[in-house]
């Protein structure tokens, strides 16, 4: 299921960022080898599109992000 929100927070150096759900809820964290597009990092207030996936600890974060045009 694909869902949208945009980029809250991205650190460079770490390459990992949390996106902001537009339904609402929790900020999500997502890794730029998450990203669709690999060419360029994600700004802050960008909106994309992504599904969620959650980790052995129960965690849920999203992947395979997708830059909205």
């Amino acid at each position: 299921m694909i869902h949208y929100g945009k980029v809250e927070t991205y650190d460079s150096e770490a390459q990992q960022g949390t996106i902001q759900p537009n339904a609402g809820g929790q900020p999500l964290s997502f890794r730029r080898v998450d990203l669709q597009q690999q060419a360029g990092e994600p700004r802050c207030e960008t909106y994309f599109g992504y599904e969620t996936w959650t980790k052995d600890d129960g965690e849920t974060v999203a992947v395979h992000l997708r830059q909205l045009s």
